[in-house]
Protein backbone atom coordinates (compact mmCIF):
# COMPACT_ATOMS: atom_id res chain seq x y z
CA UNK A 1 0.00 0.00 0.00
CA UNK A 2 2.47 2.60 -1.34
CA UNK A 3 0.95 5.65 -0.03
CA UNK A 4 -0.32 4.58 2.88
CA UNK A 5 1.59 5.82 6.20
CA UNK A 6 1.78 5.82 9.35
CA UNK A 7 -0.32 8.84 11.05
CA UNK A 8 0.23 11.25 14.37
CA UNK A 9 1.64 10.63 17.55
CA UNK A 10 0.93 6.85 18.45
CA UNK A 11 -0.82 7.22 21.97
CA UNK A 12 -2.93 9.71 20.37
CA UNK A 13 -4.60 7.70 17.81
CA UNK A 14 -5.88 4.41 19.43
CA UNK A 15 -9.30 3.66 20.84
CA UNK A 16 -9.84 1.84 24.28
CA UNK A 17 -9.58 -1.51 25.46
CA UNK A 18 -12.97 -2.24 27.30
CA UNK A 19 -15.87 0.59 28.65
CA UNK A 20 -17.77 1.41 26.01
CA UNK A 21 -21.47 3.00 25.35
CA UNK A 22 -24.43 1.86 27.23
CA UNK A 23 -27.04 0.06 25.12
CA UNK A 24 -29.92 -1.02 27.42
CA UNK A 25 -28.78 -3.69 29.89
CA UNK A 26 -25.25 -4.18 27.29
CA UNK A 27 -22.13 -2.57 26.84
CA UNK A 28 -20.78 -1.24 23.10
CA UNK A 29 -17.54 -2.55 23.04
CA UNK A 30 -14.29 -0.31 21.63
CA UNK A 31 -11.92 -1.31 19.38
CA UNK A 32 -9.36 -4.23 19.64
CA UNK A 33 -11.27 -4.80 23.49
CA UNK A 34 -11.10 -8.24 25.34
CA UNK A 35 -14.85 -9.13 24.67
CA UNK A 36 -16.76 -9.20 28.31
CA UNK A 37 -13.83 -11.05 30.00
CA UNK A 38 -12.13 -8.47 32.08
CA UNK A 39 -14.82 -5.27 31.92
CA UNK A 40 -11.56 -3.31 31.95
CA UNK A 41 -11.40 0.30 32.44
CA UNK A 42 -10.06 3.18 30.77
CA UNK A 43 -6.73 3.99 32.00
CA UNK A 44 -5.55 0.01 31.72
CA UNK A 45 -4.01 -1.49 28.95
CA UNK A 46 -5.63 1.77 27.25
CA UNK A 47 -4.01 1.08 23.83
CA UNK A 48 -2.99 -1.99 21.57
CA UNK A 49 0.88 -0.88 21.09
CA UNK A 50 1.00 -3.67 17.69
CA UNK A 51 -1.44 -1.23 15.25
CA UNK A 52 -1.70 1.92 14.19
CA UNK A 53 -4.04 3.90 12.25
CA UNK A 54 -3.99 4.69 8.16
CA UNK A 55 -4.31 8.19 7.53
CA UNK A 56 -3.04 8.65 3.97
CA UNK A 57 -1.60 12.35 4.61
CA UNK A 58 -4.47 13.76 6.53
CA UNK A 59 -5.81 13.38 10.11
CA UNK A 60 -8.70 10.98 9.70
CA UNK A 61 -8.08 7.29 9.99
CA UNK A 62 -10.92 6.24 7.85
CA UNK A 63 -11.30 2.84 9.92
CA UNK A 64 -8.12 1.23 8.49
CA UNK A 65 -5.44 -0.01 10.92
CA UNK A 66 -1.91 -1.37 10.12
CA UNK A 67 1.17 -2.84 11.80
CA UNK A 68 2.94 -0.59 13.79
CA UNK A 69 6.25 -2.59 13.03
CA UNK A 70 8.10 -5.05 10.80
CA UNK A 71 5.38 -4.24 8.07
CA UNK A 72 6.29 -3.43 4.41
CA UNK A 73 3.12 -0.97 3.37
CA UNK A 74 4.36 -1.08 -0.03
CA UNK A 75 3.20 -4.47 -0.76
CA UNK A 76 -0.12 -4.81 -3.10
CA UNK A 77 -1.14 -8.56 -1.30
CA UNK A 78 -2.00 -8.13 2.25
CA UNK A 79 -4.19 -9.80 4.70
CA UNK A 80 -7.10 -7.78 6.05
CA UNK A 81 -9.37 -8.93 9.05
CA UNK A 82 -12.38 -6.91 9.51
CA UNK A 83 -14.18 -6.37 12.35
CA UNK A 84 -17.88 -5.33 12.23
CA UNK A 85 -18.95 -4.90 16.30
CA UNK A 86 -22.26 -4.52 17.45
CA UNK A 87 -24.04 -2.04 20.08
CA UNK A 88 -25.86 -5.19 21.90
CA UNK A 89 -22.14 -6.76 22.43
CA UNK A 90 -20.13 -9.35 20.29
CA UNK A 91 -18.95 -9.07 16.79
CA UNK A 92 -18.25 -10.59 13.52
CA UNK A 93 -14.34 -11.14 11.95
CA UNK A 94 -14.03 -11.67 7.89
CA UNK A 95 -10.26 -12.10 7.10
CA UNK A 96 -9.19 -12.18 3.62
CA UNK A 97 -5.78 -12.99 2.04
CA UNK A 98 -4.24 -11.09 -1.10
CA UNK A 99 -5.94 -8.01 -0.76
CA UNK A 100 -4.88 -5.79 -2.80
CA UNK A 101 -4.78 -2.62 -0.51
CA UNK A 102 -3.50 0.02 -2.53
CA UNK A 103 -5.94 -0.39 -5.30
CA UNK A 104 -8.52 0.70 -2.25
CA UNK A 105 -6.55 3.25 -1.28
CA UNK A 106 -6.78 4.80 -4.43
CA UNK A 107 -10.02 4.23 -4.52
CA UNK A 108 -10.54 6.05 -1.26
CA UNK A 109 -8.10 9.37 -2.80
CA UNK A 110 -10.17 8.87 -6.32
CA UNK A 111 -14.06 8.57 -5.39
CA UNK A 112 -15.95 8.18 -8.44
CA UNK A 113 -18.32 11.30 -9.13
CA UNK A 114 -21.65 12.40 -9.92
CA UNK A 115 -24.63 10.01 -8.58
CA UNK A 116 -24.91 6.23 -8.81
CA UNK A 117 -27.36 5.17 -11.17
CA UNK A 118 -29.67 1.84 -9.36
CA UNK A 119 -28.71 -1.23 -10.99
CA UNK A 120 -31.23 -2.95 -12.52
CA UNK A 121 -31.48 -6.98 -11.94
CA UNK A 122 -30.58 -7.74 -15.08
CA UNK A 123 -30.04 -11.91 -14.37
CA UNK A 124 -30.24 -14.17 -11.62
CA UNK A 125 -26.20 -13.45 -9.81
CA UNK A 126 -27.47 -9.77 -9.76
CA UNK A 127 -30.21 -10.79 -7.80
CA UNK A 128 -28.28 -13.70 -5.33
CA UNK A 129 -26.31 -11.33 -4.90
CA UNK A 130 -28.63 -8.75 -3.76
CA UNK A 131 -30.20 -11.07 -1.57
CA UNK A 132 -26.57 -11.79 -0.04
CA UNK A 133 -26.38 -8.60 0.45
CA UNK A 134 -29.93 -7.84 2.55
CA UNK A 135 -29.29 -11.39 4.33
CA UNK A 136 -25.55 -9.70 6.15
CA UNK A 137 -27.61 -6.18 6.74
CA UNK A 138 -30.43 -8.33 8.57
CA UNK A 139 -27.90 -10.73 10.18
CA UNK A 140 -26.29 -7.21 11.19
CA UNK A 141 -29.03 -5.55 12.58
CA UNK A 142 -30.29 -7.95 14.41
CA UNK A 143 -27.01 -8.93 16.70
CA UNK A 144 -26.80 -5.26 17.12
CA UNK A 145 -30.11 -4.98 18.33
CA UNK A 146 -29.83 -7.56 20.60
CA UNK A 147 -33.10 -9.27 19.23
CA UNK A 148 -32.96 -12.71 21.18
CA UNK A 149 -36.79 -13.97 19.95
CA UNK A 150 -38.81 -14.58 17.04
CA UNK A 151 -42.58 -13.38 16.53
CA UNK A 152 -44.43 -15.28 13.78
CA UNK A 153 -47.79 -13.34 12.73
CA UNK A 154 -50.35 -14.90 10.96
CA UNK A 155 -53.69 -14.70 9.14
CA UNK A 156 -56.37 -17.05 8.89
CA UNK A 157 -56.77 -17.24 5.22
CA UNK A 158 -58.82 -20.18 3.35
CA UNK A 159 -59.08 -18.88 -0.56
CA UNK A 160 -56.95 -17.26 -2.19
CA UNK A 161 -58.77 -14.31 -2.71
CA UNK A 162 -58.87 -13.69 1.14
CA UNK A 163 -54.84 -13.18 0.86
CA UNK A 164 -53.64 -10.25 1.70
CA UNK A 165 -51.40 -8.30 -0.38
CA UNK A 166 -47.67 -7.35 0.41
CA UNK A 167 -49.14 -3.54 1.33
CA UNK A 168 -52.03 -4.93 3.20
CA UNK A 169 -49.98 -6.78 5.58
CA UNK A 170 -47.61 -3.98 6.19
CA UNK A 171 -50.84 -1.40 6.97
CA UNK A 172 -51.65 -3.98 9.91
CA UNK A 173 -48.01 -4.25 10.85
CA UNK A 174 -48.17 -0.40 11.31
CA UNK A 175 -51.75 -0.37 12.92
CA UNK A 176 -50.16 -3.12 15.28
CA UNK A 177 -47.02 -0.76 16.04
CA UNK A 178 -49.03 1.60 16.93
CA UNK A 179 -50.95 -0.50 19.42
CA UNK A 180 -47.61 -1.54 21.16
CA UNK A 181 -46.55 2.06 21.26
CA UNK A 182 -49.49 3.16 23.30
CA UNK A 183 -49.07 0.14 25.19
CA UNK A 184 -45.54 1.06 26.35
CA UNK A 185 -44.30 -1.66 24.21
CA UNK A 186 -41.62 -0.52 21.74
CA UNK A 187 -39.24 -3.46 21.06
CA UNK A 188 -36.40 -2.96 18.19
CA UNK A 189 -37.03 -5.18 15.73
CA UNK A 190 -35.96 -6.80 12.27
CA UNK A 191 -39.00 -8.09 9.93
CA UNK A 192 -38.97 -10.66 7.15
CA UNK A 193 -42.19 -11.42 5.31
CA UNK A 194 -42.41 -14.67 3.87
CA UNK A 195 -44.41 -15.68 0.61
CA UNK A 196 -45.11 -19.26 0.86
CA UNK A 197 -45.88 -21.17 -2.54
CA UNK A 198 -49.63 -20.60 -2.78
CA UNK A 199 -49.08 -17.19 -2.03
CA UNK A 200 -49.91 -16.35 1.23
CA UNK A 201 -47.95 -13.96 3.34
CA UNK A 202 -46.49 -14.80 7.00
CA UNK A 203 -44.63 -12.01 8.92
CA UNK A 204 -41.63 -13.03 10.71
CA UNK A 205 -40.42 -10.84 13.42
CA UNK A 206 -37.26 -10.55 15.40
CA UNK A 207 -37.46 -8.71 18.47
CA UNK A 208 -35.71 -7.87 21.92
CA UNK A 209 -37.13 -8.60 25.51
CA UNK A 210 -39.84 -10.47 27.13
CA UNK A 211 -43.72 -9.28 26.07
CA UNK A 212 -46.44 -11.44 26.99
CA UNK A 213 -48.06 -13.58 24.37
CA UNK A 214 -51.35 -13.37 25.19
CA UNK A 215 -51.70 -9.74 25.32
CA UNK A 216 -49.75 -9.75 21.82
CA UNK A 217 -52.76 -11.62 20.16
CA UNK A 218 -55.03 -9.74 21.70
CA UNK A 219 -53.48 -6.88 19.83
CA UNK A 220 -53.10 -8.62 16.61
CA UNK A 221 -56.67 -9.36 16.58
CA UNK A 222 -57.39 -5.79 16.35
CA UNK A 223 -55.42 -5.65 13.46
CA UNK A 224 -56.37 -8.49 11.05
CA UNK A 225 -60.78 -8.50 12.02
CA UNK A 226 -61.22 -10.20 15.78
CA UNK A 227 -60.66 -13.17 17.51
CA UNK A 228 -59.72 -16.21 15.95
CA UNK A 229 -58.61 -14.25 12.67
CA UNK A 230 -54.58 -14.16 13.16
CA UNK A 231 -52.34 -15.51 15.41
CA UNK A 232 -48.51 -14.80 17.10
CA UNK A 233 -46.23 -16.88 18.57
CA UNK A 234 -42.51 -16.67 19.92
CA UNK A 235 -39.54 -18.64 19.90
CA UNK A 236 -37.05 -17.87 22.81
CA UNK A 237 -34.24 -20.52 23.70
CA UNK A 238 -33.97 -20.41 27.38
CA UNK A 239 -30.65 -22.56 27.42
CA UNK A 240 -28.55 -20.01 25.26
CA UNK A 241 -26.46 -16.86 26.09
CA UNK A 242 -27.88 -13.82 25.31
CA UNK A 243 -24.85 -13.65 22.29
CA UNK A 244 -26.03 -17.04 21.32
CA UNK A 245 -29.68 -16.23 21.20
CA UNK A 246 -29.13 -13.19 19.36
CA UNK A 247 -26.94 -15.26 16.55
CA UNK A 248 -29.62 -17.75 16.33
CA UNK A 249 -32.53 -15.57 15.56
CA UNK A 250 -30.37 -13.55 13.31
CA UNK A 251 -29.34 -17.05 11.38
CA UNK A 252 -33.39 -18.03 11.41
CA UNK A 253 -34.88 -14.54 10.14
CA UNK A 254 -32.44 -13.79 7.36
CA UNK A 255 -32.98 -17.37 5.61
CA UNK A 256 -36.36 -16.05 4.65
CA UNK A 257 -34.76 -13.60 2.37
CA UNK A 258 -33.55 -16.57 0.30
CA UNK A 259 -37.49 -17.25 -0.57
CA UNK A 260 -37.81 -14.22 -1.78
CA UNK A 261 -35.83 -14.67 -5.65
CA UNK A 262 -38.46 -15.04 -8.20
CA UNK A 263 -40.92 -12.86 -5.80
CA UNK A 264 -41.23 -9.61 -8.18
CA UNK A 265 -43.25 -8.01 -5.71
CA UNK A 266 -40.43 -8.57 -3.40
CA UNK A 267 -38.23 -7.02 -4.95
CA UNK A 268 -38.13 -3.36 -3.88
CA UNK A 269 -38.51 -3.67 -0.26
CA UNK A 270 -37.28 -7.29 1.44
CA UNK A 271 -36.97 -6.44 4.89
CA UNK A 272 -38.31 -3.73 7.32
CA UNK A 273 -36.83 -2.47 10.92
CA UNK A 274 -36.62 -0.36 13.56
CA UNK A 275 -33.99 2.42 13.34
CA UNK A 276 -30.91 1.75 14.02
CA UNK A 277 -27.12 2.72 13.10
CA UNK A 278 -24.68 -0.29 12.80
CA UNK A 279 -20.96 0.61 14.32
CA UNK A 280 -18.74 1.61 11.27
CA UNK A 281 -16.23 -1.73 10.97
CA UNK A 282 -12.79 -1.62 11.36
CA UNK A 283 -10.73 -3.12 8.73
CA UNK A 284 -6.89 -4.22 9.98
CA UNK A 285 -4.26 -5.17 8.00
CA UNK A 286 -2.15 -7.83 9.87
CA UNK A 287 1.51 -8.84 8.69
CA UNK A 288 0.61 -12.50 8.53
CA UNK A 289 0.14 -14.29 4.89
CA UNK A 290 -1.16 -17.45 5.44
CA UNK A 291 -5.13 -18.02 6.62
CA UNK A 292 -3.64 -19.75 9.98
CA UNK A 293 -1.58 -17.50 10.61
CA UNK A 294 -4.09 -14.81 10.07
CA UNK A 295 -6.12 -16.93 12.49
CA UNK A 296 -3.74 -16.64 15.02
CA UNK A 297 -2.88 -13.35 15.39
CA UNK A 298 -6.56 -12.61 15.49
CA UNK A 299 -6.94 -14.79 18.45
CA UNK A 300 -3.74 -12.85 19.79
CA UNK A 301 -5.30 -8.64 18.99
CA UNK A 302 -9.12 -10.33 20.30
CA UNK A 303 -7.98 -12.29 23.04
CA UNK A 304 -9.76 -15.05 21.78
CA UNK A 305 -8.95 -19.12 22.32
CA UNK A 306 -7.08 -20.07 19.45
CA UNK A 307 -8.13 -23.87 19.38
CA UNK A 308 -11.87 -23.35 19.54
CA UNK A 309 -11.47 -20.39 16.96
CA UNK A 310 -9.80 -22.99 14.33
CA UNK A 311 -12.78 -25.47 15.30
CA UNK A 312 -15.48 -23.07 14.96
CA UNK A 313 -14.19 -20.61 11.98
CA UNK A 314 -16.12 -20.90 8.69
CA UNK A 315 -13.19 -21.01 5.89
CA UNK A 316 -13.68 -20.59 2.41
CA UNK A 317 -11.98 -19.61 -1.04
CA UNK A 318 -12.93 -16.62 -2.52
CA UNK A 319 -11.87 -15.62 -6.52
CA UNK A 320 -11.82 -12.12 -7.07
CA UNK A 321 -10.12 -10.32 -10.34
CA UNK A 322 -8.65 -13.74 -10.93
CA UNK A 323 -6.93 -13.68 -7.67
CA UNK A 324 -7.92 -17.15 -5.59
CA UNK A 325 -8.23 -15.66 -1.18
CA UNK A 326 -8.30 -17.84 1.56
CA UNK A 327 -11.03 -16.33 3.54
CA UNK A 328 -12.32 -16.98 7.29
CA UNK A 329 -15.35 -15.59 9.24
CA UNK A 330 -16.32 -16.15 12.63
CA UNK A 331 -19.23 -14.73 14.96
CA UNK A 332 -18.14 -14.23 18.61
CA UNK A 333 -19.61 -15.66 21.27
CA UNK A 334 -18.38 -15.75 25.22
CA UNK A 335 -17.38 -18.89 24.85
CA UNK A 336 -14.52 -18.40 22.47
CA UNK A 337 -12.60 -16.43 25.01
CA UNK A 338 -9.10 -16.91 26.12
CA UNK A 339 -8.77 -17.45 29.68
CA UNK A 340 -8.25 -14.86 31.69
CA UNK A 341 -3.80 -14.71 32.08
CA UNK A 342 -3.82 -14.71 36.07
Amino acid sequence: MDNLSIGSELGNNFKCLGGGVAFGEAAVPLAFGVEDALHLYNGHLTYDPNYTPVTRGFNDPQDWFMPFADYDPSSNSQTVLKIQRFKAGGYEITCRTDVDTAAIGNRIDNPPSGKRKKKEFENENHKARSVARSKTTIRHLVKSMGCDRMWTFTRRESEENEFWSMGEWMNAWDKFRRICSRSGIMPFYVLVPEKHKKGNIHLHVATHGFVDEKRLKRYWYLCVGGAGMGNVTISYKQHLTQLQRATGVAGYISKYISKQIGYAEFNKKRYWASRHKLPKSEKIILKAKSLVEAMKEACDMLSLDFSKVMHKAFRYNQILDGVNRECFWLSYDETLSAPVPF
